[in-house]
């Protein structure tokens, strides 16, 4: 019995640990309001004009720091989800890990 059981909790263990992703990019950067994106707008976006100005379109930001200007720091990936917009190319959307105010 304790053959089966010991197994099954080691598989239930790892399957309950987090994955971190390797491409895991964290930042200090600034929440922004780009206006609607049904007006062709970024909506809200982390803009990071430190490391280069970029801008991330992120997927789970939450509703308390939809603030802009807002300072925070901000851990994230990239997914293969698309923002549409009159880019050049679409851009792809982040998916935020950690988030807090500066």
């Amino acid at each position: 019995m304790k053959k089966v059981v010991f197994p099954i909790l080691l598989l239930l263990f790892f399957a309950a640990c987090k994955k971190e992703h390797a491409d895991t990019i964290c930042l200090d950067a600034a929440v922004k309001w780009g206006g609607e994106p049904a007006a062709d707008g970024f909506g809200w976006y982390i803009f990071d004009s430190v490391g280069g100005i970029k801008n991330y379109i992120p997927l789970n930001l939450p509703d308390g720091l939809k603030i802009d200007g807002l300072s925070v720091h901000v851990c994230m990936y990239e997914t293969t989800e698309k923002f549409y917009c009159m880019c050049p190319q679409p851009m792809n959307k982040y998916h935020i890990t950690q988030i807090r105010r500066n």
